[in-house]
């Protein structure tokens, strides 16, 4: 194994709060982000089975957007939920939706590209995944040194990257959205504080960095499988979580 890294293993090339002051066409043409993993258009590109994101309104007066991200299919998961949760939620006039690859290093990137794009700090970000339970989680924490043999999309183990890094935690009431969950008729909810050592701690550790340097909340919920409970069921669940979720970041 080659010496061990800090995560992220790619620093912003300026500072966050500054980029925001570049507009989304010069920052493409200045090529600021890495190639890997990046949004041609309204197509994420990189990693496997990347589909359209929608834009939502994120030029809308209503203020700034929630992020909401999800994934795409990965190995054993023909059909993830939490990318099209992410892509129908998006088209809220108050969201923005994206799908992740399944990959350590383009979902990442890709996350960074999305903030790139919005040209001002989101509300706050919102990231899902499916887990194998039959119920939902809300991860209260992301971990920055991550070990594990389970290869993303791109054959990549977490192990082999050598990432090293902090706890980080969300500062979100998750009394609240649970109760929110609940409420909206969600009967199986808990609060975790293993988000998986796979892609999806990887996302929310990479989300809880940006929240920090930008000032906004941060949450990872995974979501149970389409076959335990299919996306038309999960939407209004979800959706009563967003709501509960904007309006701590608004608080």
């Amino acid at each position: 194994m080659g010496p061990r890294i800090e995560s992220p293993q790619k620093p912003w090339p300026f500072p966050i709060r500054t980029l925001f002051f570049i507009a989304c066409v010069s920052c493409r043409g200045l090529d600021l982000l890495p190639s890997r993993g990046r949004l041609t258009g309204q197509r994420v590109t990189g990693g496997l089975h990347s589909r359209p994101c929608p834009r939502g309104s994120t030029l809308s007066a209503m203020g700034a957007p929630l992020l909401i991200t999800g994934f795409g299919p990965f190995e054993g998961v023909e059909h993830n939920p939490s990318g099209e949760l992410a892509r129908l939620l998006g088209q809220r006039p108050d969201c923005r939706g994206c799908e992740l690859p399944v990959t350590f290093c383009g979902a990442p990137e890709v996350l960074d590209q999305e903030l790139m794009d919005l040209g001002r700090p989101p509300l706050g970000i919102l990231s899902l995944g499916v887990h194998p339970g039959p119920g939902f989680r809300l991860e209260q924490q992301a971990r920055g040194t991550l070990l594990g043999d389970r290869p993303d999309n791109e054959g990549i183990t977490v192990s082999s990257l050598g990432l090293e890094g902090e706890v980080l935690s969300t500062s979100l009431d998750l009394e609240a959205l649970e109760a929110a969950l609940r409420g909206a008729g969600a009967r199986q909810v808990e609060q975790s504080q293993d988000a998986g050592a796979y892609v999806c701690e990887r996302v929310y550790f990479c989300s809880l960095q940006r929240g920090r340097d930008l000032g906004v909340v941060v949450l990872f919920l995974h979501v149970p499988p389409a076959k335990i409970l299919g996306v038309e069921s999960q939407l209004p669940l979800v959706s009563a979580l967003v709501d509960e979720f904007m309006r701590q970041a608004r608080s």
